[in-house]
């Protein structure tokens, strides 16, 4: 009846599942949004509505106050570096233009790739030079994180130095890649993540359920955090669907499945008709939110830091989270800029409050 997980950049896995009636939690979505396809993280849309009203509300009208020499203090001049794979992916990219042009903000250049690490070099060394000629001090990167180590060493090669404005593309946000990235630029990077800061292990929710049934610690507790929310969303929404089991009454239920608490320790996961809308159809033809985190965090790169990556691996570098890893809506940034501040931000969350702790469970019945 059901896959957990497939492959992220493209979608074939989904609609073949699809074509035989399963249903798939963590899959790529498909386009006419059959009951068969949730997601965890965020739809490209909802990502885009987080990113065009993060720039707007923040960046835009103002001076590149975080970019390295010849960019700094300039007027903030956009540009927009994506990856492409199809022609969705292109179309993906005029979106995002128009979604900045709706807002009043002019992209100047965009430089569009594809995921091939064999010409990564050449990829970067043209769209840098675009980006460079066309006066860009801002560049907003939906991009990937395989390629985007060769883009940040041809701008240093070509001395310029924009700001970087992560667009909340998975990976590009961890300090694993990001310590892949020249180091000379990613010290002006800041932007989006749907993921939260790290937090100790004894407190998330997986491991206290693991702990709690078997008596002793989970012995995958590095990755527990990333399987554990579509075996618990399956499993729930299994209990709601009831006796007859089909993929329109999975649907229902987790439609039907209130919004998860917003917390510093984790997203806030929600599906069916909540905030969003698909600026791609009539609101009376949207069929709802079939991906499930809503909710994002502010964050910056800290050149210096000193600690543990998301493998455990203790190196220099690390990402910081504005406000102690606060997490916002799209329209709830407001017009601070508050990066680049060691005092208001945390490379994890070391005390969460009592509330975001998970409560004590009865002793299981075995």
């Amino acid at each position: 009846f059901a896959v957990w997980g497939g492959p992220l950049l493209a979608s074939t896995w989904t609609e073949e599942l699809h074509a035989r009636g399963i249903v798939c939690m963590q899959c790529p979505g498909i386009s006419d949004n059959e009951p068969t396809a949730f997601g965890i993280l965020p739809s490209q849309s909802q990502i885009q509505a987080h990113v065009v009203s993060y720039v707007a509300r923040k960046l835009a009208g103002g001076t590149a106050e975080f970019a390295g020499e010849g960019s700094r203090g300039e007027e903030r001049v956009f540009g927009l570096l994506s990856l492409a794979q199809s022609d969705s992916d292109e179309r993906r990219v005029e979106r995002y233009v128009e979604a900045f042009a709706d807002e009043g903000i002019d992209i100047a250049e965009t430089g569009m790739f594809p995921l091939d690490p064999a010409r990564a070099h050449e990829l970067a060394t043209g769209g840098v030079a675009r980006m460079k000629d066309a006066g860009v001090t801002t560049v907003i990167v939906p991009a990937d994180p395989i390629t985007l180590p060769a883009f940040t060493r041809e701008a240093t090669k070509q001395g310029w130095f924009p700001e970087w404005v992560i667009g909340g593309y998975q990976f590009t946000d961890t300090s694993t890649f990001a310590r892949t990235f020249d180091q000379d630029q990613w010290a002006h990077a800041f932007g989006l993540s749907f993921l939260p800061p790290a937090a100790p292990p004894e407190v998330t929710p997986p491991y206290r359920l693991y702990e709690w049934y078997h008596g002793t610690p989970p012995p995958a507790d590095d990755s527990l955090i990333l399987t554990y929310p579509q075996v618990a969303l399956f499993f729930t929404t299994l209990h709601l669907a009831g006796p007859d089991l089909t993929p329109e009454h999975y649907r229902d239920a987790l439609f039907a499945f209130p919004p998860t608490p917003t917390a510093r320790t984790q997203p806030s996961v929600d599906y069916g008709f909540g905030i969003w809308t698909d600026p791609t159809r009539p609101a009376d033809e949207y069929e709802g939110d079939y991906e499930g985190i809503d909710d994002m965090v502010e964050l910056w790169w800290d050149a210096e830091a000193e600690g543990p990556d998301e493998t455990g691996e203790d190196g220099t570098g690390l990402y910081r989270y504005v406000n102690d890893g606060e997490r916002y809506l799209p329209h709830e940034y407001t017009s601070d800029v508050e990066v680049f501040d060691r005092g208001n931000s945390v490379t994890q969350i070391a005390d969460p409050p009592p509330a975001e702790i998970p409560p004590d469970y009865p002793p299981p019945a075995r």
